[in-house]
């Protein structure tokens, strides 16, 4: 009789650590994609949303500098008589700045959906007036000359020159990604005091929890490393102005060295959570 109870008592721990698996499993999957979901919310609000940390990043762009001048060359050859290449550099770096960071102002951050390009163009010609001062080129301030005597064909020309419509597009979707972002990150936190609550209720043992932490770990470095990667080697090797606007590529172009950095990252959560992983399994299937 006591056999018969001590065989039918390991069959029910059997079974109940069996259950106890397949739930910690199940919950790890479900964790592993909704801190996923938060890491790469956290990343854009932190990163291409947020005004502060492109202008930090911008500073010293060439990528920016080339931009910005590029478009001031068209500004200057549809307001003057000048027909300057595009390669030139008219504008120094402390101007470039000055107008990069109106259009970061303009475009990143929390704000209101726009409608009307005709603010920011206002904006960069009262910026390029101010800048261009008697130390500036003679090209600079020949066009600070045409800007100033023509009022209104002169915002448009600016409006026009430096793409203006396309910066305002580009506006509303920072807009529409940060309610977006906001939301899916609000459901994903719910989700994860939800899913951890469950986790606690089904009566892990505490090796089988940390062997499921070191399994999130483990998938998170490797999905991140793999995601970022292909977005890296994307955003160095091909050109998006044609589908985004030259502002929102050369950006894209300039910051793609932040994949590289989150992929280092990956690398690292990979590395340091395997081995340790690799020796909980095996002492939990002892």
């Amino acid at each position: 009789m006591a056999t018969k109870e001590l065989k039918r008592s390991k069959r029910v721990t059997s079974t109940a650590k069996k259950n106890s698996k397949d739930s910690a499993k199940k919950f790890s999957w479900f964790l592993v994609s909704d801190i996923l979901v938060i890491i790469l919310s956290i990343l854009l609000m932190a990163t291409y949303l947020n005004p502060s940390f492109m202008k930090s990043n911008l500073n010293d762009s060439t990528h920016m500098s080339n931009y910005i001048n590029r478009q001031f060359v068209k500004l200057s050859n549809a307001v003057s008589n000048d027909q300057n290449q595009l390669s030139a550099k008219i504008l120094n770096e402390e101007q470039v700045k000055d107008v990069m960071n109106d259009m970061i102002d303009y475009t990143s951050g929390i704000h209101n959906f726009r409608n009307n390009s005709l603010q920011i163009s206002s904006e960069i010609k009262t910026t390029l007036i101010n800048i261009i001062d008697d130390s500036s080129a003679t090209k600079a301030k020949r066009i600070k000359v045409a800007l100033q005597e023509n009022d209104q064909t002169s915002q448009y020309a600016v409006l026009s020159a430096f793409d203006l419509d396309a910066l305002t597009t580009l506006s509303n979707a920072v807009t529409l990604f940060w309610i977006v972002a906001i939301g899916i990150l609000l459901i994903a936190l719910i989700l994860l005091v939800i899913i951890l609550n469950r986790m606690r209720k089904s009566n892990l043992t505490w090796k089988l929890a940390l062997k499921e932490f070191l399994s999130v770990v483990s998938s998170l470095g490797l999905i991140l490393t793999i995601l970022f990667m292909i977005l890296a080697i994307v955003s160095s090797l091909f050109d998006f102005s044609n589908f985004i606007g030259e502002f929102a590529a050369t950006v894209i172009q300039y910051t793609s060295y932040l994949s590289f950095n989150v992929v280092l990252v990956g690398v690292i959560m990979y590395v340091i959570s395997t081995l340790p992983l690799a020796l909980f399994k095996s002492t939990l299937t002892k």
